[in-house]
Formats: C-alpha cells, sequence, structure tokens
C-alpha cells in the first residue's frame, strides 16, 4: 500500500522506532511509551503538493523527501506503527549528519 499525501501533509516514517530508553534509576521505557512528551526524528516518505497563498503560489520549503527531521509528537497523526503524518509546519528541525 502506499499514500500520496494531499495539501501540506508529510508523510514519515519513525527512526529508531522501537529504541528503549534506560532512566538513571534503570526504570526502561519503550520509545512508544514516552511518544507524547518527546521529539520524534522521522524521514519523509512523501510530501503533498502544498497550499497556495492567496496570489496563488506554494511557499517554498527547505526539506523534501528522503530528508530526516524533527517534530513534535503530539502533532502527529498516527497511521500505523512506526509510520505517521504531519502537517508542514510542525517541522521543528532538519537533521543533518555529522561527517
Amino acid at each position: 500500500m502506499s499514500y500520496k499525501p494531499q495539501g501540506d501533509w508529510i508523510f514519515l516514517e519513525k527512526i529508531d522506532y522501537q529504541k528503549e530508553q534506560t532512566t538513571d534509576s534503570g526504570v526502561i521505557f519503550t520509545t512508544a511509551a514516552v511518544l507524547e512528551t518527546v521529539y520524534v526524528e522521522a524521514e519523509i516518505l512523501e510530501m503533498g503538493p502544498g497550499i497556495p497563498l492567496p496570489n496563488g503560489e506554494i511557499p517554498p520549503i527547505d526539506y523534501g523527501v528522503g530528508d530526516k527531521v524533527l517534530y513534535d509528537a503530539r502533532s502527529r497523526k498516527d497511521i500505523y506503527k512506526g509510520y505517521d503524518m504531519i502537517h508542514r509546519d510542525n517541522v521543528i528541525a532538519v537533521v543533518e549528519d555529522d561527517e
């Protein structure tokens, strides 16, 4: 199955979705358990065309399909395990690998 987002929606695959986090006291949280309070890193799989401004132009953005981005987990629409949809304006940052 494939998804083609409409408007300003972005289809994402979460990175390290199943990763566990351990607190200093030894409590283990899976990523799924802490999603409501953390920022999520994901790769953009598909993007909608955007929503035109009143003058008909679509505002440019600095990221695209294949880029890794950071977004607030509370802004997502859960599609299925490990995959989300968000609006373009919910992207907080583009993640760049240090080389």
